[in-house]
């Protein structure tokens, strides 16, 4: 669920209506009442007018809360980038972030972030591992092996890097592939 999602719920119990009767009001479809609060869609335009309108709102007050998500996925990806100053800073930052916060939709996204950094420290330690199996065996080309490593460091942090600069342009996108569902 969404903040606008759990904002559009809140006013509608705190003004007793129903779902059937917030339907009627409005001239939306309970279908798409209940994909909206579930957080399964975002109403946007018209939607967004006659629910405000239907619930005594401006829109602006209830878009308004939409503007907190941005710093918290700005820290969450500005945390992994303590990974180039502290060893595993790129897990344990994420990890102290999500664990800072008590919002369900930034703790997913938190948890989508912390996996992927698990997986690159474990592919970097598998990695850093070879190589030195490897320069102690003499083995000729070895050092493409830290090339590669070093390529991956600079795309996992790009990543992040990246994810920083698009926050001020795009809020809702997502940097990482979320391996799990919830």
């Amino acid at each position: 669920m969404n903040v606008l999602s759990q904002k559009l719920k809140e006013l509608r119990v705190i003004k007793g209506f129903s779902q059937e009767e917030l339907s009627e009001r409005s001239g939306i479809s309970i279908r798409t009442i209940q994909r909206i609060e579930k957080g399964d869609s975002e109403p946007r335009g018209t939607t967004l007018q006659l629910l405000c309108g239907a619930l005594g709102q401006d829109i602006k007050d209830i878009i308004s809360v939409e503007k907190i998500e941005p710093i918290v996925s700005r820290k969450y990806y500005l945390s992994i980038l303590v990974g180039l100053i502290i060893p595993l800073g790129n897990v344990l930052g994420p990890f102290i972030v999500c664990i800072s916060n008590n919002r369900e939709e930034f703790k997913k996204e938190g948890k989508h972030i912390i996996y992927n950094q698990i997986v690159y420290a474990l592919l970097s330690a598998f990695i850093i591992i070879i190589w030195t199996i490897g320069k102690i065996n003499h083995v000729a080309g070895i050092n493409y092996v830290l090339m590669f490593f070093l390529c991956l460091s600079f795309a996992n942090y790009g990543v992040s890097v990246y994810a920083l600069y698009k926050m001020n342009k795009e809020t809702k996108r997502m940097f990482y592939y979320p391996f799990f569902k919830k």
